[in-house]
């Protein structure tokens, strides 16, 4: 079928002349010093907004200058002869754009063409398009593809279909069409190699320097995507898919899909207990302003969708929009809502699945709030898993800085078989849990902010129906009692230098457990990969320090900035790349290759070592039992290590038994320990041999032989440290004895007790 439309001048290869592809536009400015036009696609850019004027070379901001009419600057010609080029324009394109300029009134009244003429509301998104001096949606076209958009619309209408749903598919193009050919596309010049982008934020943001796509070649475009993704969708579902008039119908009947556009919070279409699983994206506060944003189509669309005014009830839109009057209570009302109508028509002890991967602490807070007052049970243990993200989509507008959040959280929750009831909880208990977890954060970051200790008192406080009632504010209250706040973190009293008030290491943070986590995982990760973006490595560590033991984007940062370099990554992307490897020019390949050729970082030959220890005692017979802390690094050591059961079963006392499970490796035959291994990780050695020495202050008739794994490089410092008088005199230097890596690096067969060295 081919679809018939008027045509424009320039729209035609006539006489050798090819439309072009595109047009670049430039926004043009009046110094206010010099008087000079400023054209911004030639003028320096200083910084986002700010150009520098040609004449003057004084800096001019683009939101307060003079406007003057825009202009071409630039244009693509691609001929179906296979020649292609770019070129500025000539007089020809200028004097052709100047008749559409001049006839557009006279072509709308002579072939009774329409288009929107809706006002541009004040809005969170739209009030930057009113600053920039637009009142008119349709002055976000320029007048020739405005132009060429009201015949296309006007000629879709026309067009007659046995089914009318060819015709909405045809204008289902259209829709597409728009968001191409509007002042909001332009060519990025450190992304995408420089090809053009169609409209990429959530956002109207109008680009100095836009592009004005050719309406025809852009529908083209778009109409050839639906064929092959109907092609796709008949090869892959065929006549599978049957819509359900009525949600009856699905179990009725073979109709498998039931299809309706409205707000969640009134299901009533959807019977009680009659759903299995709920699935959803939600929306996350003030992230995307949906409404705001589908207006630009709709205001073209109303009479297809059925949008009266060309504008779409927003009034139960759940968001935080100023404008609209909503803010958190709003929003968290609204989701209450929907989530108490998923409730009603859950059938029991099924799930609400929603994806997650906004990092406003808030928003956490109202939609966590909102699915538990609805009568959902999240589990803290397993109720939370990364997902990461599509790879054709990691490199999007909305994506590709550093530090953005790539793929999704996956939150379960559980219809509860009848809503949770209030449960009162002691508040000396709550101060109780609060200053434990308060510790345990505070430790594990070297210091924590109280967003980030909120969020780990997040599961007690839900399950305890307190996280309504306790606020930020009243979680300071707690901190007071045992903590002590600097700059915006808080700290344990023991940090603190009574006498100058002050911070007693101001490297604390260097050595708290989530840098030294951070640390291992990141490095793991570069020996695998060699380079990594950015995006590439938090999605790594977000995939596997979550919950409780999530890290701050921050620290993350901070670790990758100590640890690595930047190097040119693929394409015009920066990535990351480990310091060592940099200057050594090393390319990593597996573990084994890396151990026989070279040298590694501190953290990599300690687990390698680890995983050679775990083979070695395998060899002999024995099970393995890898240090908690070690296990709890990489899932890998859990799965290798074995259960210890309890302290009775080894015949320890409890502390002897929770120290002993703190070594690296234990050989263990049966109900014995056949020997305890501390691979060294640090050049200090002391950190090693310091709880070989607290095992046997807990339980001085253990008879256990100890040993400690030592690169050979630090044989000296490891006698040092084993002979030191302190070891002597307590009698740690007979008990500890110390194996040289090279002994055990790469071998099936070794003996430890012959291979072991004494310090006399």
């Amino acid at each position: 079928m081919r679809l018939r439309v008027f045509t424009l001048p320039n729209a035609l290869n006539v006489a050798g002349r090819h439309p072009p592809d595109w047009f670049e536009w430039s926004t043009v400015v009046e110094c206010p010093r010099c008087g000079g036009e400023v054209a911004f696609a030639e003028a320096k850019k200083l910084k986002a907004g700010i150009y520098q004027c040609p004449h003057c070379r004084i800096p001019i901001k683009s939101l307060t200058a003079r406007r003057r009419p825009d202009q071409i600057v630039r244009l693509k010609l691609q001929c179906q002869c296979g020649f292609k080029d770019e070129k500025k324009p000539d007089k020809y394109d200028f004097e052709k754009y100047q008749w559409i300029e001049d006839n557009f009134g006279r072509i709308v009244k002579e072939r009774d063409l329409w288009y929107p003429k809706d006002k541009i509301f004040l809005g969170e998104k739209t009030r930057e398009l009113l600053s920039n001096g637009y009142k008119y949606f349709y002055e976000l076209f320029t007048k020739r593809n405005l132009l060429s958009l009201m015949i296309l619309s006007n000629a879709i209408k026309q067009l007659q279909f046995e089914d009318p749903r060819t015709q909405e598919m045809f204008f289902f193009i259209f829709s597409s069409t728009l968001r191409g050919t509007n002042k909001f596309c332009f060519i990025p010049q450190k992304w995408q190699g420089g090809r053009p982008s169609d409209w990429p934020g959530h956002d109207y943001w109008t680009p100095n320097v836009p592009l004005e796509w050719r309406v025809w070649g852009y529908f083209e475009r778009c109409y050839k995507k639906i064929i092959r993704g109907k092609t796709y969708s008949q090869d892959e579902i065929g006549n599978y898919w049957e819509e359900a008039k009525s949600f009856s119908n699905i179990t009725d009947s073979k109709s498998n899909c039931y299809l309706f556009a409205k707000s969640a919070t009134d299901l009533k279409e959807i019977p009680d207990e009659s759903v299995d699983v709920i699935i959803t994206d939600p929306p996350y506060g003030a992230n995307v302003n949906y409404t705001e944003l589908s207006d630009f189509w709709t205001i073209w669309l109303r009479d297809i969708i059925g949008v009266r005014n060309g504008l779409i009830d927003n009034t139960k839109e759940a968001i935080e929009n100023k404008y609209q009057g909503k803010g958190s209570k709003e929003y968290r009302q609204l989701m209450y809502e929907i989530f108490k109508e998923c409730y009603r028509v859950l059938k029991p002890n099924r799930w609400l699945v929603m994806t997650f991967h906004n990092r406003n602490f808030k928003v956490w807070n109202a939609i966590h709030l909102a699915v538990h007052d609805a009568g959902f049970v999240w589990s803290e243990k397993d109720g939370m898993i990364y997902q990461g993200p599509i790879s054709p989509y990691t490199n999007t507008y909305n994506l590709r800085a550093a530090g953005s959040m790539l793929g999704d959280f996956i939150l379960s929750y559980k219809k509860a078989e009848k809503p949770p009831g209030e449960k009162w909880v002691e508040e000396v208990e709550v101060g109780k849990k609060i200053k434990d977890m308060a510790r345990q954060a505070i430790e594990y970051h070297g210091g924590a902010k109280l967003t980030t200790i909120y969020m780990r008192v997040m599961p007690f406080l839900l399950n305890s129906e307190l996280l309504d009632q306790i606020k930020e504010s009243d979680l300071e209250s707690y901190l007071r009692k045992d903590f002590v706040k600097r700059d915006d973190k808080w700290y344990l009293k023991e940090h603190i230098d009574e006498k100058t008030d002050s911070l007693l290491d101001k490297a604390i943070e260097e050595y708290a457990p989530v840098k030294t986590r951070l640390e291992s995982i990141i490095r793991r990760f570069l020996y695998q990969c060699k380079t990594a973006t950015m995006d590439e490595i938090l999605r790594v560590v977000y995939s596997r320090l979550i919950n409780s033991n999530a890290a701050e984007y921050e620290e993350i940062v901070h670790v990758v900035n100590r640890i690595c370099a930047k190097v040119k990554g693929k394409g015009i992307r920066e990535a990351w790349q480990l310091k060592e490897d940099r200057d050594r020019g090393l390319l990593f390949r597996t573990i084994e290759e890396k151990m026989e050729k070279y040298k590694y970082s501190e953290e990599s030959e300690h687990d390698v070592m680890i995983e050679q220890l775990v083979k070695i005692g395998k060899s002999k017979g024995y099970d393995s039992h890898i240090g908690l802390t070690e296990q709890k690094k990489y899932k890998e050591f859990k799965e290798l290590s074995i259960p210890m059961g309890s302290n009775v079963q080894f015949g320890l006392n409890e502390i002897a038994f929770n120290r002993v499970r703190e070594i690296d490796v234990l050989w263990v035959k049966g109900i014995s320990i056949v020997a305890a291994l501390e691979v060294e990780k640090s050049r200090e050695v002391a950190p090693e041999i310091a709880k070989f020495r607290e095992l046997f202050a807990a339980t001085p008739a253990l008879n256990i032989p100890t040993y400690l794994v030592v690169p050979d490089k630090l044989e000296g410092n490891a006698k040092k440290k084993i002979g030191s008088l302190a070891n002597r005199r307590d009698g740690l230097t007979e008990r500890i004895r110390y194996v040289l890596f090279s002994d055990i690096q790469n071998k099936k067969d070794v003996d430890i007790d012959k291979i072991a060295k004494e310090v006399i």
